[in-house]
Protein backbone atom coordinates (compact mmCIF):
# COMPACT_ATOMS: atom_id res chain seq x y z
CA UNK A 1 0.00 0.00 0.00
CA UNK A 2 1.35 3.40 -1.02
CA UNK A 3 2.06 5.73 1.91
CA UNK A 4 1.80 9.51 1.26
CA UNK A 5 5.01 10.90 -0.20
CA UNK A 6 7.52 12.32 2.28
CA UNK A 7 8.91 14.39 -0.60
CA UNK A 8 5.76 16.12 -1.89
CA UNK A 9 2.62 17.26 -0.13
CA UNK A 10 0.85 18.55 -3.26
CA UNK A 11 -0.27 16.48 -6.23
CA UNK A 12 1.82 18.13 -8.93
CA UNK A 13 4.77 17.11 -11.06
CA UNK A 14 8.03 17.18 -9.12
CA UNK A 15 9.79 18.14 -12.34
CA UNK A 16 7.54 20.70 -14.01
CA UNK A 17 4.79 21.55 -11.54
CA UNK A 18 2.10 20.32 -13.95
CA UNK A 19 -1.11 19.15 -12.31
CA UNK A 20 -2.65 16.90 -14.98
CA UNK A 21 -1.82 13.50 -16.45
CA UNK A 22 0.18 12.54 -13.34
CA UNK A 23 1.61 9.15 -12.41
CA UNK A 24 3.51 8.16 -9.26
CA UNK A 25 7.22 7.43 -9.73
CA UNK A 26 9.55 5.55 -7.40
CA UNK A 27 13.18 6.43 -8.19
CA UNK A 28 14.17 3.60 -5.86
CA UNK A 29 12.34 0.95 -7.82
CA UNK A 30 12.95 -2.54 -9.07
CA UNK A 31 12.88 -5.06 -6.25
CA UNK A 32 12.65 -2.15 -3.78
CA UNK A 33 9.55 -0.54 -5.33
CA UNK A 34 7.13 -1.87 -2.68
CA UNK A 35 9.42 -0.71 0.13
CA UNK A 36 9.65 2.74 -1.50
CA UNK A 37 5.85 2.93 -1.65
CA UNK A 38 5.56 1.85 2.00
CA UNK A 39 8.18 4.39 3.12
CA UNK A 40 6.68 7.28 1.10
CA UNK A 41 9.70 7.52 -1.22
CA UNK A 42 7.96 8.50 -4.42
CA UNK A 43 7.09 11.60 -6.44
CA UNK A 44 4.52 12.70 -9.00
CA UNK A 45 5.55 13.02 -12.66
CA UNK A 46 3.51 13.54 -15.81
CA UNK A 47 3.20 10.52 -18.08
CA UNK A 48 5.70 11.99 -20.57
CA UNK A 49 8.19 12.91 -17.83
CA UNK A 50 7.90 9.38 -16.48
CA UNK A 51 8.71 7.97 -19.93
CA UNK A 52 11.66 10.40 -20.23
CA UNK A 53 13.11 9.11 -16.94
CA UNK A 54 12.94 5.50 -18.10
CA UNK A 55 13.81 5.99 -21.78
CA UNK A 56 16.82 8.35 -21.76
CA UNK A 57 20.34 8.25 -20.34
CA UNK A 58 20.01 11.65 -18.70
CA UNK A 59 16.64 10.58 -17.29
CA UNK A 60 18.32 7.59 -15.65
CA UNK A 61 20.92 9.90 -14.13
CA UNK A 62 18.15 12.16 -12.84
CA UNK A 63 16.54 9.13 -11.26
CA UNK A 64 19.78 8.24 -9.46
CA UNK A 65 20.09 11.80 -8.18
CA UNK A 66 16.51 11.64 -6.91
CA UNK A 67 17.31 8.32 -5.19
CA UNK A 68 20.15 10.00 -3.25
CA UNK A 69 17.87 12.93 -2.39
CA UNK A 70 15.20 10.53 -1.14
CA UNK A 71 17.70 8.69 1.04
CA UNK A 72 18.68 12.04 2.63
CA UNK A 73 15.03 13.00 3.17
CA UNK A 74 14.26 9.58 4.66
CA UNK A 75 16.95 10.11 7.33
CA UNK A 76 15.50 13.53 8.18
CA UNK A 77 11.90 12.31 8.17
CA UNK A 78 12.39 9.12 10.18
CA UNK A 79 15.41 9.95 12.33
CA UNK A 80 16.77 6.49 11.51
CA UNK A 81 20.36 5.50 10.73
CA UNK A 82 22.31 4.42 7.65
CA UNK A 83 22.23 0.89 9.03
CA UNK A 84 18.41 1.03 9.16
CA UNK A 85 18.34 2.21 5.53
CA UNK A 86 20.67 -0.59 4.47
CA UNK A 87 18.49 -3.19 6.22
CA UNK A 88 15.56 -2.02 4.06
CA UNK A 89 17.23 -1.41 0.69
CA UNK A 90 20.61 -3.22 0.83
CA UNK A 91 22.14 -0.24 -0.98
CA UNK A 92 23.09 3.39 -0.40
CA UNK A 93 22.55 6.10 -3.03
CA UNK A 94 24.13 9.11 -1.31
CA UNK A 95 27.67 7.86 -1.88
CA UNK A 96 27.27 8.39 -5.62
CA UNK A 97 27.59 11.85 -7.18
CA UNK A 98 26.07 11.63 -10.63
CA UNK A 99 26.29 15.34 -11.39
CA UNK A 100 29.89 15.02 -12.52
CA UNK A 101 29.06 12.12 -14.80
CA UNK A 102 31.79 11.76 -17.41
CA UNK A 103 29.68 10.82 -20.39
CA UNK A 104 30.52 9.52 -23.84
CA UNK A 105 30.44 11.97 -26.72
CA UNK A 106 26.91 12.93 -27.71
CA UNK A 107 25.30 12.32 -24.31
CA UNK A 108 24.34 14.84 -21.69
CA UNK A 109 26.84 15.37 -18.90
CA UNK A 110 24.57 16.54 -16.12
CA UNK A 111 21.03 16.06 -14.93
CA UNK A 112 18.01 18.33 -15.15
CA UNK A 113 19.01 19.62 -11.74
CA UNK A 114 22.07 21.11 -13.44
CA UNK A 115 20.22 22.46 -16.48
CA UNK A 116 21.30 19.74 -18.94
CA UNK A 117 24.77 20.85 -20.02
CA UNK A 118 26.25 18.97 -22.95
CA UNK A 119 29.44 16.94 -22.86
CA UNK A 120 32.45 18.67 -24.41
Amino acid sequence: MRKPSIIQSEKKSFLSGATSNLTPHEPIGGKNKRISEKEGLWIWLTFNEHRWVHDTDVGELQDKEWSAMMEREWYKHTGKSKEDWYRLFYKHYIIHDYRGYNCPKGRLQTTLYDRQKSCN
